[in-house]
């Protein structure tokens, strides 16, 4: 769940629609760190595994280092851009 939480807050940066997590308004990662408040989100299930929201914050981050590494790793945006013109 924790993999799927950072995945879906990094998503709009991975599309190309925002250049940090915080800048997307509609995500719910401003509430995952304590930035907003919202009825409609509870990430306490989430946040009870780290002991900080900011610790959150960081495992999003080393998340989207180790997606950028892999992809480069894989040559995936090289093969991508050739295959599709």
């Amino acid at each position: 769940m924790l993999n799927l939480s950072s995945y879906i807050h990094l998503n709009p940066l991975q599309a190309g629609l925002a250049k940090s997590p915080e800048e997307w308004e509609f995500s719910s990662y401003l509430e995952f760190l304590g930035k907003r408040q919202s009825m409609l989100v509870h990430p306490a299930v989430v946040l009870g595994q780290f002991q900080t929201p900011q610790a959150y914050a960081d495992f999003c981050l080393e998340a989207q280092l180790e997606e950028k590494r892999g992809l480069g790793e894989l040559g995936i945006d090289h093969e991508m851009k050739t295959s599709c013109g």
